[in-house]
């Protein structure tokens, strides 16, 4: 684990992908030496799978390397990438072995963790609109002022940048609602959209909400 991490840190003459086969270790053997390859894929590999391996017990490294097979595949890194994203996000422990009930395998305990990590969501979503319901008519009045200051021109291409500025603004007016109880006032800045990294800018409340008065 300790060379792991030494090779974690070299910035250059890491290896890619197509070279992991070309690579010898010696002194480990199976997983704990494909891990050792991953490790030197630094940067450029999967850092957060590479981070959740070199974490887990013997005992999961085994039972991972019984259950998936070589984990220098592709679709062997895939799954795991996305069993220690889902499993890191729903427990703060992340040792698999401990997560495991004993009588599932892998792929079923997976699935379990899919459903489980849906059933949050949702109900993260049922107590964001129960937060949100006292503002929903006052953010679709900022919203359509919004839109009667800045209508739409263009064609296709500039839809996609319109709707990103206009959805990114809604989540800010109603992350600002959830955090503050209350609709922003003054201006803000709000950086770049979520998405397409657009550029807004500045955006003035108090217009917007004199806008909606008159």
């Amino acid at each position: 684990r300790i060379f792991g991490e030494i090779l974690c840190r070299i910035q250059e003459g890491f290896i890619v992908p197509e070279h992991y086969s070309s690579v010898e270790i010696y002194g480990e053997s199976g997983i704990r030496a494909e891990i050792l390859v991953l490790c030197w894929s630094y940067p450029e590999g999967d850092s957060s799978l590479i981070d959740w391996l070199l974490g887990q017990s013997e005992k999961s490294l085994d039972y991972i390397a019984d259950n998936v097979g070589s984990i220098l595949d592709k679709s062997a890194q895939e799954f795991l990438a996305e069993l220690a994203d889902v499993s890191s996000a729903l427990y703060r422990e992340t040792d698999l072995i401990d997560l495991l009930p004993l009588h599932y395998n892998l792929q079923a305990f997976y699935t379990s963790l899919l459903n489980l990590q849906e059933r949050h969501s949702q109900r993260a979503k049922e107590l964001r609109d129960k937060k949100l319901a006292p503002f929903r008519e006052a953010i679709e009045v900022l919203m359509d002022a919004w839109a009667e200051q800045h209508p739409f021109r263009g064609g296709m291409n500039a839809q996609i940048g319109y709707s990103a500025r206009r959805g990114s603004i809604r989540r800010y007016i109603e992350n600002w609602a959830i955090k503050y109880s209350e609709i922003p006032k003054g201006v803000h800045e709000l950086g770049n959209t979520d998405q397409w990294n657009i550029k807004i800018g500045e955006l003035d409340f108090d217009s917007l909400h004199s806008k909606t008065k008159s």
